[in-house]
């Protein structure tokens, strides 16, 4: 009888606990947070209206406050524990871009979705309001489809094997990291009776549309259909294919870490304008030089330039 007595007191006491575990989780809900310490991620403050509202501050480039307003447009954030019995509002401030447009979402940071034109608004402070039932608690949102460069050295693994692709390693940025110099042709072709086309893209680390325009150009001339046998055939393709890698890293828009706008800084020497002065950016120096390379190897001229 005492043991029994003894057990039933037992079993009561874990119940209790247990009970009063589940009414904690109930009453003690973890708190939204917003996240950016990710690859590419990028916001500024950000404040909790109430449960289902909060207000995001987008980020100077290198939490810089001289650079122009309309640099202040990339974001790309994480957020947790979001109320999914309800619509979020999500309220996107001191916007330096004044136009409208649709942002993105993602559950999984890998398959993404553009919010509908229902379900986002921009009021006369140029603010985008952005209001949306969410299907999960956690929730990837950006201004547009991110594109990192771990993307990029993923997807070049996907390449290197084959007999018409060549990938540079060496080139490195500011940061130590590649620039991969990628040369694709077939190489059973003697360079002579080709033409050479040398591309970069990346510049601004948040302009990513071409990283996939240049995913979806490779694949093309890898398919080894008629037309793009013709092409390799005929051509030279060099790609620079992120040129401002460590601004992409960090999450900036226009700039490096060291607020460089790579896009206006080729400085050329007013005495020889084929050189450029010691001012320019390692990443300028680097693409401009290996074009000079190809431009005096011997082998046929650059024919197409592209940015």
């Amino acid at each position: 009888m005492k043991n029994f007595r003894f057990s039933l007191a037992l079993l009561f006491a874990v119940f209790i606990i247990g009970f009063s575990a589940c009414k904690k989780d109930e009453v003690e809900k973890p708190d939204s947070t917003v996240i950016k310490d990710f690859e590419s991620g990028s916001i500024g403050e950000f404040t909790k209206v109430n449960e289902t509202e909060w207000e995001l501050y987008l980020a100077d480039d290198n939490d810089n406050p001289d650079l122009p307003d309309t640099w202040r447009n990339w974001w790309y954030v994480k957020m947790n524990n979001l109320n999914t019995d309800a619509a979020t509002t999500i309220i996107l401030k001191n916007r330096g871009w004044p136009y409208f447009y649709l942002p993105v979402y993602s559950y999984d940071n890998k398959e993404w979705y553009r919010f509908t034109e229902d379900e986002v608004t921009q009021n006369e402070d140029d603010e985008l309001i952005m209001e949306k039932q969410f299907d999960y608690g956690s929730v990837w949102l950006a201004r547009f489809y991110p594109y990192t460069f771990t993307d990029l050295e993923n997807y070049l693994g996907t390449i290197q094997g084959s007999t018409y692709v060549s990938i540079d390693e060496t080139p490195k940025s500011q940061a130590g990291k590649s620039l991969f110099f990628i040369k694709i042709t077939d190489f059973n072709v003697p360079v002579i009776t080709k033409k050479r086309v040398f591309m970069h893209a990346r510049t601004h680390p948040a302009e990513t549309p071409p990283s996939f325009l240049i995913e979806g150009m490779i694949d093309f001339l890898l398919s080894e259909s008629s037309e793009a046998a013709e092409l390799i055939a005929n051509f030279e393709f060099y790609i620079f294919p992120m040129q401002n890698v460590d601004g992409v890293i960090v999450g900036n828009y226009r700039s490096t870490p060291q607020t460089e706008n790579l896009e206006v800084m080729w400085y050329y020497d007013s005495e020889n304008t084929l050189d450029l002065t010691p001012d320019a950016p390692q990443e300028v120096q680097i693409i401009h030089q290996y074009a000079l390379d190809l431009m005096n190897d011997g082998g046929p001229p650059i024919s197409m330039a592209l940015n």
